[in-house]
């Protein structure tokens, strides 16, 4: 009679735990597809441009370069399926003349309901805000080096 019971009682567990692996929990979902990771990174990399144009870093940039990367991209959607936010997190990655990387600066941003462009756009905003803080830094590391030969 026990084994009867603990094999009911292994049965009842397996269905319960097959119902449990097959429920959908609340999602994260990674966002690109592999046919729009191009798409997504040119919209990085036209973003990182307008940006630095807009914010007039780019007098500030001779001697380094800027190469964008999407780190992050991620949809989350609530459990009832009315609202999904969008997150994005990118990478700026400073590299001197001779493409050293000399400093990596992050932005990241989140969009209501919005598309992923629209996050990508938001994050490039917020690292670029960062650059000139960065390039002050690099610039005065340069004229500390030079002063201490």
């Amino acid at each position: 009679m026990n084994l009867k019971l603990t094999g009911l009682g292994l049965c009842v567990a397996a269905c319960l735990a097959g119902a449990l692996t097959t429920s959908e929990p609340a999602r994260a979902e990674s966002a690109p597809a592999a046919s729009s990771k191009a798409e997504l990174q040119r919209a990085l990399q036209d973003a990182v441009t307008r940006h630095v144009a807009r914010s007039g870093v780019g007098s500030s940039l001779r001697g380094y370069a800027l190469a964008p990367a999407i780190v992050q991209l991620r949809r989350y959607a609530e459990p009832n399926g009315k609202q999904s936010k969008t997150v994005c997190i990118v990478s700026l990655a400073v590299k001197n003349q001779r493409e050293e990387l000399v400093a990596e600066v992050r932005g990241s941003a989140a969009a209501l309901g919005g598309s992923q462009l629209d996050a990508v756009d938001a994050a490039a905003s917020s690292a670029v805000s960062r650059v000139p803080e960065v390039l002050s830094k690099l610039q005065g590391d340069q004229t500390d080096r030079v002063a201490r030969r």
